[in-house]
């Protein structure tokens, strides 16, 4: 999925503010749920995707008019949590811009307790073509800076 730094999107130095990534990540989360289970479905069917933890590291700043392309995955699955894995890209030189890894539950609307992943969330896990380490989180990437 592609997106353009638009000025609603810039701080005072032109810069994407970190909050629009979140954006743009539950922009690209929405699209790989849908290959499953749109969100609407879920909610008529009782059920609320829930972000229990959202990591992102910062790696390159995007300005105003600059466009990234965003990719993620589904990289692994409990009995009723998901882990997505994202990184964001600019256009046109790949530069990294931003990685970042959900951790999500599927929570009943009702009780607000969790409930068990239906099977077709289940078939979206795959190895994503892509590779995010978390600085300070994994353990490959422990004090590393790029």
């Amino acid at each position: 999925m592609e997106f353009e730094a638009r000025t609603y999107d810039v701080d005072f130095a032109g810069v994407v503010s970190n909050i629009v990534y979140h954006r743009w990540l539950e922009d690209l989360r929405l699209s790989v749920l849908a290959q499953a289970m749109p969100v609407t479905a879920m909610v008529e069917a009782g059920l609320v995707p829930t972000l229990a933890q959202t990591l992102i590291d910062f790696r390159a700043p995007l300005r105003l008019g600059e466009k990234a392309r965003g990719r993620q995955a589904v990289t692994g699955a409990g009995s009723s949590s998901f882990i997505l894995e994202s990184e964001l890209r600019r256009v046109p030189d790949g530069q990294l811009i931003a990685v970042a890894r959900h951790t999500a539950v599927l929570v009943d609307a009702a009780s607000g307790r969790p409930v068990p992943l239906p099977d077709a969330l289940r078939g979206l896990v795959t190895a994503p073509s892509f590779e995010v380490r978390l600085r300070g989180v994994d353990g490959a990437a422990r004090g590393a800076t790029t």
